[in-house]
């Protein structure tokens, strides 16, 4: 894990829903500072042949783009790079936060408060 991850984002609550949270991407995140966005069903896929590798998959909704990035489309190598940082961020999150996460029916949930 890149121990510069947690220079590359912070969270922010929403003001109406102190349950809901999104991902602010910061200055520690290069040419995507600024953007903004939310995690939504995040799982992982087990290997299709033996000795595979797991994929993390996950859903993001982007609530924010900077002006700098309105517009443009990324190159492969940059989706890729931005895919994988919100990847690392998501692990990230879910690794400092294990204990916050609780089963809702057959989902999984995890709880911020705003003090978090």
């Amino acid at each position: 894990m890149n121990d510069n991850i947690k220079g590359a984002y912070s969270i922010v609550h929403d003001p109406k829903d102190k349950s809901r949270w999104f991902v602010k991407l910061e200055e520690g995140a290069g040419v995507f500072a600024g953007v903004m966005y939310g995690y939504g069903k995040f799982f992982i896929k087990e290997p299709t042949e033996p000795g595979g590798k797991a994929m993390f998959n996950f859903e993001r909704d982007i609530l924010h783009v900077p002006e700098s990035l309105k517009g443009k489309e990324l190159p492969a190598d940059k989706e890729l790079e931005f895919t994988t940082l919100l990847g690392s961020i998501l692990y990230d999150i879910l690794q400092e936060n294990l204990d916050k996460v609780s089963e809702r029916g057959d989902r999984l949930v995890l709880e911020l408060g705003k003090d978090d």
